[in-house]
């Protein structure tokens, strides 16, 4: 039986993912580029369901989560928290 979910799209200008991309730009050399995921999460609910900007962000490649040896860099993870820190001390500013 295949699930079909529906797609969920952030404004090129939400502010969350506008943060986010700069912290991970500067920290980790992640293109500020805007790009969408070719798999289906949970974001869609935040987002069509909630109304809530929302994005998937975390270290590791896109094609690695829940698969056979998962792997994550130590410093992939190093990087990420220090995204994600820098982002929560922005919002909370």
């Amino acid at each position: 039986m295949a699930m079909v979910f529906e797609s969920a799209e952030l404004p090129a200008d939400a502010f969350l993912a506008q943060v986010v991309r700069k912290h991970a730009a500067r920290i980790a050399g992640i293109p500020e580029e805007l790009y969408g995921t070719p798999f289906s999460t949970d974001v869609r609910n935040f987002i069509n369901d909630a109304n809530v900007e929302t994005i998937t962000f975390g270290p590791s490649e896109p094609n690695q989560p829940h698969t056979f040896n998962e792997s994550i860099e130590i410093d992939e993870m190093v990087k990420c928290t220090k995204v994600l820190l820098l982002t929560a001390h922005e919002f909370l500013m």
